[in-house]
């Protein structure tokens, strides 16, 4: 993941290997579709899944063989579990919420954006958002070093990745 680039390599070389990285996934995400409708019309759906053994092992020997193994040492960085656990909390009644919205009740009522199993979870989620940035204010090595936000670019570029992601995802 991108998170190793940034430990093994020195900032000369990570945009050199992040590339590789974002060369490999746009391939994927391109090829990807059409190879997992190929092999569900012509095999089986069951392959879809599959197909990915082979692909797994080839990478996992790659990056065993490629990849430059540095231990670092001294202290272990302090892993934010309580940012962690409150992020946790906050997304799971987003996404429960955003799910049962359009689902039908068992009288045969459409699920609306006021019903609690709604509006009251992500409300409630809105909460916990809320409690999360309070923590992450406080966090020793925070999960999402609010800080960044203050940095014009960093914020606009969030938010425009927030958009493209959304844009992407909107259909599934």
């Amino acid at each position: 993941s991108l998170a190793v680039i940034g430990d093994l390599f020195t900032p000369r070389e990570r945009g050199k290997y992040q590339g590789f990285f974002g060369a490999v996934f746009g391939l994927a995400f391109l090829v990807g579709p059409f190879l997992g409708g190929f092999i569900t019309d012509n095999i089986s759906w069951h392959w879809v899944f599959y197909v990915n053994l082979p692909i797994g092992i080839v990478a996992l020997a790659v990056i065993g063989s490629i990849l430059p193994n540095h231990r670092k040492e001294g202290a272990r960085p302090s892993i934010d579990y309580l940012g962690t656990l409150v992020f946790t909390a906050a997304v799971i009644p987003l996404l429960i919420g955003l799910t049962e919205k359009g689902l039908y009740s068992s009288s045969g009522q459409a699920i609306g954006w006021l019903d609690w199993r709604v509006g009251g979870l992500i409300a409630l989620s809105a909460v916990l958002g809320a409690l999360f940035i309070y923590v992450e204010h406080r966090a020793k090595e925070p999960i999402v070093p609010l800080d960044l936000f203050k940095v014009r670019t960093y914020a606009a570029s969030q938010v425009a990745m927030f958009l493209l992601s959304f844009a992407f995802f909107i259909g599934v």
